[in-house]
């Protein structure tokens, strides 16, 4: 069977890159003759991936051709919708990056035999206006399973048939043995700090605005607490954590707290094995969280609301209790983490998640059901709101502005970098 897989793979965030190792290793080990592809938006690969070729997404609804037997969407917030000057800046008369991602294989699958399973994913980015249009496409599917009850909720007011799933990342410390977890771990972190004698702490720049001073107070705490030396690890390299964890390494040291900070771009089982093999994990990544419930491990996560991906990703697998809406409530949350039967919870989590992947694992063996046919007018709805954004003109400068600065990719990153920068020392560190 020939399987493609959709996602983010084009950017550098280490969830997203995750995802088609874990999902290769799981259909090879449920179905036979397996052979897979990944599809992202560009067909440029993320650093961090262990995979060197992926192809373009289709970029209309001309273009639907896939040589594949099924397509999986393999998670991540990729239901949207919109044209935008950030990480995607596609010609306006074609698909959004979000479009590319999940709109354009649902209308493949209608039209052909290739089944579409979108499975684990996240909406809650999805402007609300195209909601319901994009649950009636997304209905046409072979099947789709939302990974928090939010999004869930959104789009069954619109549609049948969507079920909510656990997140298979939190199989993800089935990848390799111990051993192999704890040598890659080995190998990256440096002498004399060895398996256990740390904690891993990661920030993004989104998440810290003027508090990045409270975060530091807070991972010294932790520090202190457990006696365990923090290793900073950029986890969504988009997103530039190193600059930030930068500056917090130098915050720390300030303090008299012995840190390690990782700048560069490393392999996403690399970064898999520095978290396992650590105490514990501190941050804003999801599945920089849902990591270390996979390995069995204490954990404190900063969200910004109870309705965030962290707070109803951990729920659904039975995680309560680690995330906190305070930065200045990191440590205590922590510290009741550390209380909690760590290795009882890593199990349920994992057992929920094979249940739930099981039924994608049917859905592929079993014999294909009819699917109703995407209407021409929800279609043309999306069209249009994937274009709505374009008529301002502050967008279509900076789409301008960007598209020219990408053509020279070095200059793109030097001018990301020098901008954060910027913002980084505007921060009131102490």
């Amino acid at each position: 069977m020939k399987i493609g897989l959709i996602g983010t793979y084009d950017i550098d965030n280490f969830g997203d890159c995750m995802f088609p190792e874990l999902y290769e290793s799981i259909l090879k080990r449920n179905l036979s003759n397996v052979t897979v592809s990944l599809y992202s938006p560009t067909n440029r690969a993320a650093q961090i991936l262990s995979y060197r070729n992926i192809r373009s997404l289709p970029q209309d609804s001309d273009h639907l051709e896939f040589e594949e037997d099924a397509l999986i969407l393999t998670g991540g917030e990729t239901i949207g919708c919109g044209h935008s000057s950030g990480i995607y800046i596609f010609p306006r008369h074609s698909f959004s990056g979000g479009l590319r991602l999940w709109c354009g294989p649902a209308l493949a699958s209608g039209s052909s035999n290739v089944r579409f399973i979108a499975h684990c994913v996240g909406a809650n980015s999805c402007p609300d206006e195209v909601v319901p249009a994009a649950s009636r496409i997304l209905a046409t599917a072979d099947l789709v399973t939302f990974r928090d009850d939010l999004s869930l909720n959104r789009f069954s007011e619109h549609a049948n048939g969507f079920t909510s799933a656990v997140d298979p990342m939190f199989l993800i410390s089935d990848l390799l043995s111990n051993a192999e977890w704890e040598k890659r771990a080995r190998d990256q972190i440096p002498a004399p700090i060895g398996p256990g004698d740390y904690f891993v702490a990661q920030i993004s720049a989104e998440y810290a605005h003027s508090n990045l001073d409270v975060w530091v107070n807070e991972i010294h705490k932790i520090s202190e607490m457990t006696g365990k030396t923090p290793v900073l690890l950029p986890i969504c390299h988009f997103l530039y954590d190193d600059i930030i964890l930068e500056r917090a390494s130098k915050a720390l040291s300030s303090r008299g707290c012995s840190n390690v900070l990782f700048c560069n771009k490393i392999n996403v089982k690399d970064t898999a094995a520095i978290i396992g093999a650590s105490a514990g994990y501190v941050g804003t990544s999801l599945h920089g969280a849902v990591t270390a419930v996979s390995f069995g491990l204490p954990l404190a996560v900063y969200s910004r609301n109870t309705h965030s991906k962290h707070e109803g990703t951990l729920r659904k697998a039975g995680v309560v209790g680690a995330t906190t809406h305070c930065l200045s409530k990191l440590s205590t949350c922590f510290e009741h983490m550390s209380k909690k039967p760590m290795n009882e919870l890593q199990v349920n989590a994992k057992r929920l998640a094979e249940r739930d992947i099981q039924i994608v694992i049917n859905s592929l063996k079993g014999a294909r059901a009819k699917r109703p046919q995407p209407k021409t007018h929800d279609i043309s709805s999306m069209i249009r709101a994937d274009r709505k954004s374009l008529h301002r003109a502050q967008v279509l400068l900076r789409r301008i502005g960007f598209s020219a600065l990408r053509t020279f990719p070095s200059l793109y990153d030097s001018y990301k970098r020098t901008r954060l920068r910027r913002r980084v020392r505007l921060l009131n560190m102490k």
